[in-house]
């Protein structure tokens, strides 16, 4: 497997000269296989696969038919799920579930969730391209080549109202309305992998939702955000538009920079001990609020469980997007 990694560095072309935020994540797909990353012309060992994929899920997660073959459709602290023609292939970490995963199509890490390529820094955006080793059938090697786009936009903010504008936020200061709220959000509820991130932190984002946890590590609360078109889905409609936990939008599924391509899971502050710490901080989303009354941006409180009411008085969500220079 060693020389198939060789030739896949080979191939590289200017990844870490051509954009600032660059680097391959490699999957061998075997016992004890190994993962790492290639960042700079560097190898940055991340773990071992305990238990390898032997087949696709031939019927992936709904929202994945917005992403694109051969590409991440989903990046979160408890999964990252990649489309391939035969179907999907999960990377989970170890001791951990997702909705989105089959046991025999998951590839069980000894990689932690919050850590390393599960929300430590080094998390694909949904979209980045994955290449596979062999081609056809199950594949050997994984490669996930994850490329910053340099776009200048510095975050995004949600007015929650009905018609309340998604405005994009630039470093130059420039601001962009990229769509409305069709249905604002007003409650948490117990979405499954917020267990495992903090509040105000991005629990997974793929081409039909925005996943924010509102609870504390250990503790399940959250809710999210979804395009219309999702929101009809025949396992979403009750729920979105029957529920307080959901806000909808009027963006398309799979579109940059909510839905694609901007918006990384969580940030692991155990990255603090870590030599390139700085690098590792700025590649992170952040969810910050104002509620009726606040006249300064904050955090959420401590929010668990379900409540229908417990977000009745927001007024703004803001993302702050990962840092590209």
């Amino acid at each position: 497997m060693i020389l198939v990694v060789t030739l896949f560095i080979g191939g590289m072309t200017c990844a870490s000269d051509c954009l600032a935020f660059s680097f391959s994540i490699f999957i061998e797909n075997e016992k004890d296989g190994r993962i790492g990353i290639i960042e700079g012309g560097k190898w940055i060992e991340c773990g071992k696969v305990l238990s390898p994929a032997v087949d696709f899920n031939r019927r992936p997660f709904t929202a994945s038919k917005w992403g694109n073959v051969n590409s991440v459709v989903a990046s979160a602290v408890n999964a990252i799920h990649v489309l391939k023609k035969e179907g999907l292939l999960s990377v989970l970490p170890k001791d951990t579930f997702s909705s989105g995963a089959r046991s025999t199509s998951s590839i069980i890490t000894d990689i932690r969730p919050q850590e390393s390529i599960f929300g430590g820094g080094y998390s694909p955006f949904v979209g980045s391209r994955v290449d596979f080793y062999p081609y056809d059938g199950i594949p050997k090697l994984l490669r996930i080549e994850v490329l910053g786009k340099s776009s200048g936009i510095f975050e995004i903010i949600f007015e929650n109202r009905i018609g309340g504008y998604v405005t994009a936020i630039y470093i130059s200061g420039k601001k962009e309305v990229l769509g409305r709220v069709i249905k604002p959000v007003e409650g948490i509820g117990r979405f499954t992998g917020s267990q495992y991130t903090g509040i105000g932190r991005v629990r997974a984002n793929h081409p039909g939702v925005i996943c924010v946890s509102t609870s504390s590590l250990g503790e399940v609360g959250g809710f999210q955000i979804i395009p219309y078109s999702h929101s009809l889905s025949s396992e979403m409609v009750k729920l979105a538009w029957g529920l307080t936990q959901w806000m909808i939008v009027d963006l398309e599924p799979g579109s940059y920079p909510l839905f694609s391509g901007a918006i990384l899971p969580n940030w692991n502050p155990f990255a603090l001990k870590q030599p390139d710490w700085e690098n590792l901080l700025l590649r992170r989303s952040l969810v910050m609020v104002m509620f009726e009354g606040d006249e300064k941006w904050h955090f959420l409180q401590d929010l668990k469980g379900r409540d229908d009411l417990a977000l009745k008085r927001l007024k703004y969500v803001k993302i702050i997007l990962p840092f590209i220079r």
